[in-house]
């Protein structure tokens, strides 16, 4: 079972980035479950939603326990640490220096590279989604990639270049 944490701001996508990936699980047949909270309803707003993909009875993660955070911004990923265990990949939407013992990070400014490659902002989180694909061995990126080609409003180049960049570093 993979567990983890996927946070950000009201409007920049993590609601969806979560039923991405639980989606995706889905149409590879492994199961997948997840809920969410957020502050206050607006943009803006603090969000976190979690999921674990695998066999299991709630989407509850416990402190300590998040074999991942996927989050949008560097704050949200400092507000949501707690959750991360020792040997987890923290994977984070910001050109700041990001450190953290006993965790694998991936720090890059993925909204500013998906503006500059893919034609905008809201491709960073998929950026983000190919470095998750690409950190787990337990996952077949290329079934996941033919997969998500059907999904609307996609950019599979922003996937790509994320599992690309999981790959090199």
């Amino acid at each position: 079972m993979i567990q983890g944490v996927i946070c950000g701001k009201g409007g920049q996508g993590v609601i969806t980035l979560n039923a991405m990936i639980g989606t995706l699980a889905a149409n590879m047949g492994i199961p997948a479950v997840s809920a969410e909270t957020h502050g206050m309803a607006m943009r803006g707003g603090s969000v976190a939603t979690y999921i674990k993909i695998g066999e299991c009875l709630s989407a509850a993660v416990a402190e300590g326990a998040a074999d991942f955070i996927i989050s949008l911004t560097k704050d949200e990923a400092l507000r949501n640490i707690n959750f991360i265990k020792k040997d987890g990949v923290l994977i984070v939407d910001t050109d700041q220096p990001f450190d953290l013992t006993g965790v694998k990070i991936f720090s890059l400014p993925a909204s500013d590279i998906a503006e500059r490659e893919f034609g905008g902002r809201i491709y960073g989180g998929q950026v983000l989604l190919g470095i998750f694909l690409g950190c787990f061995d337990g996952i077949d990126t290329a079934k996941a990639l033919e997969i998500l080609k059907t999904a609307p409003k996609i950019s599979i180049a922003a996937i790509e270049y994320g599992v690309k960049y999981a790959q090199t570093h």
